[in-house]
C-alpha cells in the first residue's frame, strides 16, 4: 500500500473535510458546486421508502408531511429529512428514521420558522442530518438525557453549499447574539460543519 493510501486511510472525516474545503476555497474561490452533507453518512430516498413500507407508515407520513409544508413558507426542507434520527445509524444498527408521535408534530414550527427568517437567509440552503429521534437511539448514541431531539423542538444541520467552517461559525454566533433571545435560541456547534439549533432556551455550547 502506497505512503498516500495510508495517509488517507489515517485521516477522521473531520479532518479529510478540512482538507478538502481548504483546497476547494484556495483553488476554487469558493464558487464551486460542492456539497457538504457528502461527508456524512445520510440514508438514501431508497431506506426511506424501506422505512415506510416496512412500518406501514405511509398514512401517517402523508399527514406529517401535510403538517410539515404547511408550517413552512418555502420548499428548501424535505419532510422526509424531519424523520432522520442521525448520521451514525449504521454503526449504531439502528433506524436511519422515526416517525415522532402526532402531538409532538407541531413542536418543530418555531425551528422552522427560524430557519426559514434567520438562517437560509444568512448561509443559505441548508440539509437536515438529525431531526426526530427515538429514546432508545438517543440513548445509544449519547445524546443527553433531556436532548430536545426527542420533543421534536430541534434539528442538526449542515449548509448544502461550500463555506469556510470559521466563517460559518462567526455568521452563527452573530445571529446567536443579535436575534438569540428573541427566539430562544439554541445554538450548538459541532466538528466539521454540523450545528444545532432549537428554541428552548438562550443558550450556547
Amino acid at each position: 500500500m502506497s505512503k498516500v493510501c495510508v495517509f488517507y486511510r489515517k485521516l477522521t472525516p473531520s479532518l479529510l473535510q478540512a482538507l478538502v474545503l481548504t483546497f476547494a476555497l484556495i483553488h476554487c474561490g469558493g464558487s464551486v458546486d460542492f456539497n457538504i452533507v457528502s461527508f456524512y453518512d445520510t440514508p438514501s430516498s431508497d431506506d426511506f421508502d424501506r422505512f415506510l413500507t416496512d412500518n406501514e407508515l405511509k398514512s401517517a407520513y402523508s399527514g406529517f408531511s401535510r403538517s410539515i409544508r404547511a408550517s413552512m413558507t418555502t420548499d428548501h426542507l424535505d419532510p422526509s429529512h424531519f424523520l432522520r434520527q442521525g448520521t451514525d445509524w449504521r454503526k449504531l444498527e439502528m433506524p436511519a428514521f422515526a416517525m415522532p408521535p402526532r402531538e409532538k408534530w407541531r413542536n418543530i414550527r418555531p425551528v422552522i420558522r427560524l430557519i426559514e427568517n434567520e438562517i437560509i437567509p444568512a448561509i443559505g440552503p441548508v440539509e437536515i442530518l438529525s431531526g426526530y429521534r427515538s429514546a432508545e437511539y438517543n440513548s445509544r448514541a449519547d445524546g443527553a438525557p433531556g436532548s430536545r431531539h426527542l420533543k421534536f423542538q430541534a434539528l442538526d444541520l449542515v449548509p448544502a453549499n461550500l463555506i469556510a467552517r470559521k466563517q460559518l461559525h462567526a455568521i452563527l454566533l452573530d445571529l446567536w447574539k443579535r436575534e438569540g433571545r428573541r427566539y430562544g435560541l439554541g445554538l450548538g456547534l459541532y466538528s466539521g460543519h454540523r450545528f444545532h439549533l432549537d428554541t428552548a432556551g438562550y443558550r450556547r455550547w
